[in-house]
């Protein structure tokens, strides 16, 4: 089965989800949202033990560009029906940002003690005003029943998180020393023994302050406690209102990744005055996980 969620027609907002079980070849039919949903998709995650689990994460009809709140809508039936989360919570969560299945700490559930409708998130409570990237009001939490009952705080401030280890109980947790306002991304390594971390660096330089680019650190296989630079001003491109880092993981190739990187060339102050940063992208291309990049031709 493959799931396909398309863009829209204007390139800003999710259009449709689509599934097919032949690779596309025919048959694929589209996985209709609730009504007020439609062309709000951003993103999904099939639960990893039950194929009729799907959850979409999609931008609430109440959103607004200055505070922008999100929704996890849960399928039980593969897409037939959706509920939402918010609606569940019944007025004790105010957003969603993140979320993973608890099944993708471990395929067995008693021995990383996970229940089938168990679901980490990063949420902002009621009552709070989000906002779009870092924020010391984002709080890392747990539910056993999609939320329906009060839910489990886990770390207050925890904007990121990943699960990076599928053979035992461990959860990534990724927060702001101090809730301080940087930018910060977790990536995965394909065999997801090691991580990645780009940085939005505080800059003194007011060039390099206004430069939508991030650092990308790599680390070694054994734990994610030693760091080393790999690639400098990886470019950040707008995505719903949120900056998100434009490096990618190039699946079923180890230690294949796509990166766009602003040229050094883009440092000046007129171009910060213009913000013609994508005049200065130019996309690159590692084979042995970013110990070498080269330009993609």
């Amino acid at each position: 089965v493959i799931l396909a969620l398309s863009e829209g027609q204007d390139g800003r907002y999710g259009g449709h989800l689509y599934r097919s079980e032949n690779y596309g070849k025919s048959g694929s039919w589209q996985i209709n949202l609730p009504a007020m949903f439609m062309g709000s998709g951003v993103g999904f995650k099939l639960h990893p033990m039950n194929p009729d689990l799907l959850i979409a994460h999609v931008r609430s009809p109440t959103s607004r560009p200055d505070e922008p709140i999100l929704d996890l809508l849960v399928s039980e039936d593969f897409g037939e029906t959706f509920r939402s989360m918010l609606d569940l919570a019944d007025g004790r969560i105010k957003s969603f940002v993140d979320f993973e299945w608890g099944a993708a700490l471990h395929p067995d559930p008693d021995f990383a003690q996970y229940k089938e409708k168990t679901i980490f998130a990063t949420i902002y409570d009621a009552g709070e005003d989000t906002q779009s990237g870092w924020d010391k009001q984002i709080d890392f939490v747990r539910s056993e029943d999609f939320f329906d009952t009060k839910h489990e705080m886990y770390m207050r401030c925890g904007n990121y998180f990943e699960v990076i280890a599928s053979k035992g109980r461990l959860i990534f947790l990724f927060w702001l020393v101090g809730c301080q306002d940087n930018g910060y991304e977790l990536r995965e390594t394909h065999d997801k023994r090691g991580v990645y971390v780009l940085i939005d660096h505080d800059e003194e330089e007011a060039v390099e302050a206004a430069a939508p680019v991030y650092n990308l650190y790599s680390s070694g296989t054994v734990n994610a406690t030693l760091f080393s630079l790999s690639l400098e001003r990886v470019f950040s491109v707008d995505y719903y209102s949120q900056k998100l880092a434009d490096w990618h993981r190039v699946e079923s190739m180890p230690g294949v990744y796509i990166a766009n990187q602003l040229d050094i060339g883009a440092m000046t102050t007129t171009t910060m005055q213009q913000r013609d940063w994508a005049s200065f992208v130019e996309s690159l291309i590692t084979f042995n996980g970013g110990g070498h990049w080269q330009h993609l031709r």
